[in-house]
Order: C-alpha cells, then structure tokens, then sequence
C-alpha cells in the first residue's frame, strides 16, 4: 500500500510549489505556509483520495502536520491508497465523482469564512478608530498652536 504520508508530502509541496524534499512533515502546515484555502483543498483530498470526511477545524487543531494527518489517514480510512501519482488520482476522481448537488460550501466552509470575515471586519474597525483618533489629535494639536 502507498504510504500517505508520501502522497500528503507531495500534495503539500505541489500546493506550497515546494520540493518535496523541503517539507518538513513534523511543521505546522500554517508555518510552512498553508492557508485556510490550502487546507480547505487538502481536505477535499482527503476525501476524495482517502475516503476520509473531516472536519475543516481539525487541521488548525490536533491534524496541523503532514505526520498526524497521515496517522490519523492510517488508522481511520475506509478507501485504499492508490500507488499511482497525485496527478492520475486527482483526474480520476474528476471524472468519477457524482456532480456537486448545490454550489454552496460546506458548513465548515462556511463557518471558516464567516469567522475570517468577521475578523477583518474587526481589523478594519480598529484601523477606522485608530484613524478618526490621529485626525482628532492633529486637529486639536493645530488649534492650540494657532496664535489668539
């Protein structure tokens, strides 16, 4: 059987455009430069190459490396590892997978992206009020140095 691990280093580098030799699989997926949209595509993998349904927030909290992704892949999958390339795989499983019921995203999908855009609506809050108290300072700071 084909290791998963292999097959998660090199699906990793492909989407990091790093050699696979560069990937160190004990790092945080977020510390070798994986974003959420990377690993909403990296969990998409893992069910279509795997058979395996996870959770998006998994891979921010206990499977956040290549190593504890593949061990939970080994001990939980229902599908075989095929030993053919990332590539093949991937085209097949186009070709074989039942169209898509709706465009919406998944829940977790969606939840991620809720909590991202309520994150930048914080920052850009914050930048506003930050912002409307420099102009206040200028204009206060103006005012008293005008002559009376």
């Amino acid at each position: 059987m084909h290791d998963a691990r292999q097959d998660l280093t090199a699906y990793f580098a492909s989407l990091l455009r790093l050699p696979a030799d560069r990937i160190a699989t004990d790092a945080n997926l977020l510390d070798l430069g994986a974003d959420s949209i990377m690993l909403i595509e990296a969990q998409r993998h893992a069910e279509t190459r795997f058979g395996l349904s996870i959770p998006i927030q998994r891979f921010f909290e206990d499977l956040n490396t290549i190593d504890r992704l593949a061990a939970h892949i080994r001990d939980t999958a229902t599908a075989p590892v095929p030993a053919q390339g990332i590539e093949e795989d991937d085209a097949r499983a186009a070709r074989l997978a039942p169209p898509r019921r709706s465009l919406e995203p998944s829940s977790s999908v969606r939840a991620l992206m809720q909590a991202q855009l309520a994150l930048a609506a914080e920052t850009i809050e914050a930048q506003n009020r930050l912002l409307l108290q420099r102009r206040r300072s200028a204009r206060e700071t103006k005012t008293s140095e005008q002559p009376r």
